[in-house]
């Protein structure tokens, strides 16, 4: 599980932004950026093995 989809876990089971920072050993600032970005689409990330296409 990414660590965005753990801190809106958290934040949907009524946990504040303290206790998802404390919880996950990360900072309470990127715990409330997550949450302010709820509703953005999760970034897709790369298929195993495919290149990015160089410009």
């Amino acid at each position: 599980m990414s660590l965005r989809n753990q801190v809106l876990h958290y934040a949907d089971l009524d946990y504040d932004a303290d206790e998802i920072s404390r919880l996950l050993h990360v900072d309470r600032r990127l715990v409330l950026q997550i949450e302010a970005h709820r509703n953005d689409p999760e970034p897709a990330t790369p298929t195993e093995g495919e290149q990015p296409t160089l410009i």
